[in-house]
């Protein structure tokens, strides 16, 4: 058979209208920007995992993309038990598993990930807001009561009012066409209540679960401030037991980031709680 080159070599013009065709796909599609590491992205070999959460069971996945943040962040991925960047390769296709006009609500303990999710999510999707909840907290500047483990009533209040303040803004981005992802910490029974409060339909929940070991681990090594310095991981994973289980719970312990979007993105109809 004659050498693949050969066509060029005897057609030397065609060679620069080739290599324009072949080059093109590749940076009309890459991504142009990633907000929530700023490093590269890629995909790793799939893996079958199997978790338990809580004695509850969840059926085995195949997760296909992997997401690499900055070295001090994978380090610490890494020591809490997500894997690291072996083989990577280009980010996977956008899926919009969620519908513009719908409310993704992302549920958790602190350092189960929600932030880094919910904005990888909504970078998946076409047309997305991403809402954070405790942005309603921190725009408190004075007569702040922050939620400790026995809070008073004006601390209790002020969570209902962020709860309430995020919920009608997520339902107006909702309405202007938007796909919202809110992510919070909303445990036990405020967790219906926040649901309930939220006049989008369709509505999907999600509820990051990581193994206790795991998020005492992310708790030591993060920087990020937050109002629940009085909290033990101990003590809000026993809210999360007592958490009502609906919509989308998964153990995000051996995961990345994104491996966790791609399983959300894969499961989108487990999630919806409507």
């Amino acid at each position: 058979m004659e050498p693949r080159h050969g066509l060029l070599e005897s057609q030397p013009g065609l060679c620069p209208l080739l290599c324009r065709a072949l080059v093109a796909p590749v940076w009309a599609v890459a991504p142009a920007v990633d907000v929530v590491g700023g490093g590269r992205i890629g995909r790793a070999r799939p893996v079958k995992v199997n978790y338990e959460i809580h004695g509850n069971t969840i059926p085995p996945s195949t997760s296909t993309s992997f997401h690499a943040s900055p070295f001090a962040r994978l380090t610490r991925l890494k020591r809490c038990g997500a894997r690291s960047p072996a083989a990577m390769r280009e980010r996977p296709p956008r899926r919009a598993s969620f519908p513009p006009g719908s409310v993704v609500l992302i549920s958790g303990i602190m350092g189960a990930g929600k932030s880094a999710v919910a904005q990888a999510l909504a970078e998946r999707l076409p047309r997305a807001v991403h809402v954070r909840g405790d942005l309603f907290r921190r725009m408190i500047v004075t007569g702040r009561a922050e939620m400790v483990p026995d809070p008073d009533a004006t601390a209790i209040d002020q969570l209902q009012l962020r709860y309430r303040l995020a919920g009608l803004v997520a339902d107006g981005y909702a309405d202007a066409g938007f796909t919202v992802v809110y992510q919070d910490i909303i445990l036990a029974s405020d967790l219906e209540r926040v649901l309930g409060r939220i006049q989008t339909r369709p509505l999907f929940l999600v509820v990051l679960a990581p193994r206790l070991e795991v998020v005492r681990c992310r708790a030591e090594t993060r920087h990020k401030p937050s109002g629940y310095g009085a909290w033990t991981v101990e003590v809000l994973d026993e809210l999360l037991r007592r958490t009502p289980r609906i919509g989308l719970w998964l153990d995000t312990s051996d995961q990345t980031v994104d491996e966790t979007v791609d399983e959300v993105l894969r499961r989108a109809a487990e999630a919806s709680v409507e």
